[in-house]
C-alpha cells in the first residue's frame, strides 16, 4: 500500500498533523529554514490496522537530501526495523529506489546512510504517545535524540557526530501507514 497519494489535515494551527490514507513515503514539511535547532513533538497511531513507518524529518533540503527518524510498529520491528537516524543522501530522489532503501535494516548505496538504530529494538506501539526530543548543531556536527514512551524513556542516543547537512526545514514523515496524530509539535532555532 505504498501508492496512494497521502492526506495531511493540518489542525491547531499546524501544530498538530493528521495523516488518514495507507499511502506511499510522504513528508509534510515546514517552511522555516533553520540551522540549529531543537525539535520536539508527539507521535500518537491510532488504528489497528497497519504496522508500518511513521516518524519525521530536520534538515530537509530537499527530497534527495535530509535526515529521517521513524520505526515501523513494535510487532514488526523483526522484519521492518526499530527506531533509527538516517541519512537520506539519494542519487534519484523519490522514487522505488529510495522508498526500497528506506525499508532496509543497513545504509543502501547511492540511497541511505543510517546513523543509528536503536539496540533496545523498540518501536512504536498503538494507542501510546511517543514524544521525541531532537537536538541539532550542525556546526559542530552532532546530533541528539531522545524518545518518551509515555512517561518512560526509551532512549538517549547521546550526541551522534553527522556533519552532513548544515540545516534546513522540519517536517513529519510517514509509509504505508495510516491514522497518525503528529502533535504539540514545536521547534526553536539555537544558535551554535
Amino acid at each position: 500500500g505504498c501508492e496512494t497519494e497521502p492526506k495531511w489535515e493540518f489542525r491547531d494551527e499546524g501544530k498538530e498533523i493528521w495523516q488518514g490514507l495507507n499511502s506511499r513515503a510522504a513528508v509534510a514539511i515546514g517552511k522555516d529554514r533553520l540551522s540549529g535547532v531543537d525539535f520536539s513533538g508527539t507521535i500518537f497511531v491510532e488504528t489497528n490496522n497497519d504496522d508500518d513507518f511513521v516518524g519525521f524529518v530536520f534538515s530537509f533540503q530537499d527530497s534527495s537530501n535530509f535526515y529521517v527518524v521513524y520505526s515501523a510498529k513494535d510487532s514488526a520491528v523483526a522484519t521492518e526495523g526499530p527506531w533509527r537516524i538516517v541519512r537520506v543522501a539519494s542519487v534519484t530522489g523519490p522514487s522505488k529506489e529510495l522508498q526500497t532503501a528506506l525499508w532496509q535494516p543497513d545504509s543502501v548505496e547511492g540511497q541511505t546512510k543510517v546513523l543509528w538504530r536503536d539496540p533496545g529494538n523498540h518501536g512504536w506501539k498503538l494507542n501510546v504517545p511517543f514524544q521525541y526530543f531532537l537536538q541539532h548543531r550542525p556546526i559542530n556536527g552532532t546530533i541528539r535524540l531522545k524518545i518518551f514512551e509515555g512517561s518512560s524513556e526509551l532512549f538517549d542516543t547521546g550526541d551522534i557526530i553527522d556533519h552532513g547537512l548544515a540545516g534546513g526545514r522540519v517536517g513529519v514523515f510517514c509509509c504505508s501507514q495510516e491514522q497518525e496524530i503528529w502533535s504539540s509539535m514545536s521547534y526553536e532555532c539555537k544558535q551554535e
